[in-house]
């Protein structure tokens, strides 16, 4: 949905689907400030779509992965306008399409293992993993704050996943900072092609609930601050529930 718009998108469709794109510019401060605008879009783009039962949240921007005392300011700013601000801002905008939907509601933020502080990682974050961790306490504020009336779980669904190291533009980008090689990171199986990791990340949401947060039996383990769910350690995904 945050991609440019182009024909091309048109070969991810699965059969009896039907997908559409909508522009959003977050860097527009007309949007951000107003999530009904947002919505608006959404709306008039998609032939008025009554309602959405999972709405995931994948888009995110990398800057430079250096050391801490090397963050710049400007970095920060666009990391946190991408990665935290905007899928906010989305979910704020299409959470009235969410209530709307019948049955269980769901909000996926993918993340990153970076991102998890109890378990913090050899490799270095940067402005990246500081506006992922605010994200993933955002998407966690939600599965707490929104229980449904009663407890009748109706409640939604908002789970943080790290779909896994994988060979995309961005994980490659990150192998080069990190001064690793691709061929080796995947052959050492830390590194999963996109099908994996999608295959991952279906599991995970087909099996999410109130009670399980996404648990799936699926070669997991959970690490000891509790933030990170480990699907294998270089296969598969992981939950982050804080």
């Amino acid at each position: 949905m945050l991609r440019d718009a182009t024909t091309a998108a048109a070969e991810t469709r699965g059969t009896n689907s039907i997908l559409y794109t909508v522009e959003i510019d977050f860097s527009d401060s007309n949007l951000t400030n107003t999530p009904e605008k947002i919505r608006e879009l959404v709306l008039t783009s998609t032939d008025n779509i009554t309602h959405i039962n999972t709405l995931i949240c994948s888009a995110a921007t990398l800057t430079p992965m250096v050391p801490t005392l090397s963050i710049t300011a400007a970095d920060l700013r666009k990391c946190f306008e991408i990665n935290t601000i905007a899928p906010l801002m989305t979910f704020q905008a299409l959470w009235p399409l969410l209530q709307a939907a019948e049955g269980p509601k769901k909000f996926i933020m993918l993340s990153s293992s970076v991102a998890s502080i109890g378990a913090m990682e050899p490799f270095v974050g940067s402005a990246y993993a500081m506006s992922k961790v605010s994200m993933n306490w955002a998407t966690r504020s939600f599965h707490e704050q929104i229980v449904g009336k009663n407890g009748d779980g109706e409640g939604l669904v908002s789970v943080v996943v790290h779909p896994g190291w994988s060979s995309t533009e961005m994980g490659v980008t990150a192998a080069g900072d990190w001064k690793v090689e691709v061929k080796d990171v995947m052959e050492g199986g830390h590194m999963v092609t996109v099908d994996q990791s999608v295959q991952g990340v279906v599991m995970i949401v087909d099996g999410a609930t109130r009670e399980r947060m996404g648990e799936v039996p699926y070669r997991r383990q959970r690490l000891e601050d509790g933030s990170t769910m480990v699907m294998g350690r270089g296969a598969g995904c992981r939950i982050i529930n804080t």
